[in-house]
């Protein structure tokens, strides 16, 4: 199979692996926000959310969700 590379449209977005992975990690922390919003006790902790993020995709990401985590609740 022959890939045509010659994209010119401007809604075009190739994604590097780390923008992927980091949008991964993105959804992980809204979806554990949400699930923790839904508990009984109506809320989350960072802490939490930051060792899974760490168990899932390492400590590198911890710090960008940690961040990310950060600037979501400031703004």
């Amino acid at each position: 199979m022959k890939l045509d590379l010659n994209l010119t449209h401007e809604n075009v977005h190739i994604f590097t692996t780390e923008e992927v992975i980091q949008n991964q990690v993105k959804n992980l922390i809204h979806h554990l926000m949400d699930e923790g919003k839904a508990s009984p006790t109506q809320g989350w902790a960072m802490s939490d959310i930051l060792a899974e993020v760490s168990d899932r995709y390492g400590r590198s990401m911890a710090s960008f969700a940690k961040q990310y985590i950060i600037n979501k609740c400031v703004n």
